[in-house]
């Protein structure tokens, strides 16, 4: 039965680089339309751009389907799957939860957080291999649902290059 769940990778395995690679890919395209189509934030330097993620996230939560798909609900599950995710998301986001949004947006901001959180393992395990691991299962989900994210809104979708 062990057999069928998803293993996770440790520093010492293989990471599909492939895959690793291809997400960020999308991740980085995404990113840079965000920033293009004006859904930006602070930034940390003056005259440089930070993509807005969870206004984003606020902005497509009622377009983004995740039943659109078997894929997508299957990637929206896995990454919706912590079981700390309630505790964890308050300590992280405590604002989205005075604020009383729907779940629908609450389910999208707390998946951008996930996914920010997948690239940033793989970046840092990029960067310095012992430190880091990665799940191929969690990078897959991640790119099925950043590719969803990258069709719900026309002027994002525009500005991404095509494939």
């Amino acid at each position: 039965m062990d057999d069928l769940l998803p293993k996770l990778t440790s520093p010492k395995d293989d990471l599909d680089a492939g895959l690793a690679l291809a997400f960020l890919a999308e991740y980085h395209a995404l990113e840079g339309a965000l920033v293009q189509a004006g859904f930006t934030g602070p930034a940390p330097r003056p005259g440089s751009a930070q993509p807005d993620w969870g206004g984003f996230a606020r902005h497509i939560a009622d377009r983004f389907d995740p039943d659109a798909s078997p894929e997508l609900i299957g990637a929206v599950c896995t990454l919706l799957s912590n079981p700390d995710k309630p505790g964890y998301f308050r300590k992280r986001r405590p604002e989205i939860f005075l604020l009383e949004p729907s779940i629908p947006e609450r389910n999208t901001v707390w998946l951008v957080e996930v996914v920010q959180e997948i690239r940033n393992r793989l970046l840092l395990r990029m960067s310095f291999a012992d430190d880091a691991w990665s799940d191929d299962t969690a990078v897959l989900s991640a790119m099925l649902v950043v590719q969803a994210w990258s069709k719900l809104d026309p002027q994002v979708e525009r500005l991404l290059p095509s494939t």
